[in-house]
């Protein structure tokens, strides 16, 4: 990624948050943040294999399929640009807990990540893991964005973002 780019990945970061803190006279709501038609914001096909196992997963376990969502998919993409930009691996990754407040108080009910650092297959690692198997198949989640990156040396980061409204 270009230092273009990473500057314009900040800035439309920071308009987003400005939007959500301070242009707003209401409590936001997520509402407020989707968009009118989910295909706006087009997936890779390893996004969508890595997704179509979670709803097959989810399916199989007898709980509902999540809808796409742009803005989840917008918050799983920022997720992945930090957890690159700050080279977090996953071993290293606690801070999602602090941030989960601030995205609850944008009117989501719950939310949740589920995340990847270097792994060919994701979906069976996530599956081995108890608590990333269970964060799959919570009954609640409505909504779900994905984003898959790869770092300078070729490391893939995955974040699944999960939300009930």
């Amino acid at each position: 990624m270009t230092t273009l780019q990473i500057i314009l990945s900040v800035m439309i970061f920071l308009a987003l948050i400005y939007v959500f803190i301070f242009a707003r006279q209401r409590k936001p709501s997520i509402l407020d943040f989707t968009f009118e038609h989910t295909e706006n914001i087009s997936i890779g096909k390893d996004h969508k294999e890595l997704l179509d196992k979670v709803q097959a997963h989810r399916i199989e376990h007898g709980k509902t399929p999540l809808l796409l969502d742009d803005y989840m998919i917008m918050l799983a993409r920022s997720r992945t640009r930090y957890l690159i930009d700050n080279d977090i691996t996953i071993k290293l990754h606690k801070n999602f807990l602090k941030h989960r407040q601030s995205y609850m108080d944008m009117g989501l009910d719950l939310i949740s990540e589920n995340v990847s650092y270097g792994y060919r297959n994701v979906f069976d690692q996530w599956v081995k893991s108890e608590v990333h198997n269970e964060n799959m198949l919570y009954d609640d989640w409505t909504f779900v964005g994905l984003s898959i990156e790869e770092n300078h040396l070729g490391k893939k980061y995955v974040s699944l973002i999960l939300a009930k409204l």
